[in-house]
């Protein structure tokens, strides 16, 4: 009963978004920028879109804008821990790739850091094989 009353819950968008918020406002604090998602809608079953969402760089500049992300889920399964995304479409992006003065490495390089794995031990839990089909910008 309590998972039943969780999944309708879920459907609702404010839930959705107000998730979404929690989400952001964690890695925002992890990554120490500003990360914002303004909205998230499911259109139809597979797709997720997130409105207005913004990221800072450790400048405080804009690293990526965009009006849209769309992300068609082609096929997920939990038992077997795969995600197939085949298509993202990028709506309204601007996207600030830059090298500061004093630094050798682009201002998203924090991120490629902050979600890469150091570790090299084989953990106990399945790790989840995620793959992607098209971008279109």
């Amino acid at each position: 009963m309590l998972l039943l009353f969780l999944n309708l819950l879920l459907n609702f968008p404010f839930v959705q978004t107000g998730l979404t918020h929690a989400i952001a406002g964690y890695y925002s604090n992890k990554l120490h920028t500003k990360i914002h998602i303004g909205r998230v809608d499911f259109e139809l079953l597979k797709k997720l879109v997130l409105r207005d969402v913004y990221i800072q760089d450790q400048h405080a500049d804009t690293l990526l804008y965009a009006g849209e992300l769309k992300f068609d889920i082609g096929q997920m399964s939990f038992k077997n821990h795969q995600l197939y995304v085949t298509n993202i479409d990028i709506e309204e992006a601007k996207v600030h790739l830059v090298t500061y003065k004093n630094e050798n490495s682009l201002n998203l390089q924090f991120l490629i850091d902050a979600f890469a794995s150091s570790d090299t031990v084989k953990s106990a839990g399945q790790k989840w094989d995620i793959a992607f089909g098209k971008l279109t910008l």
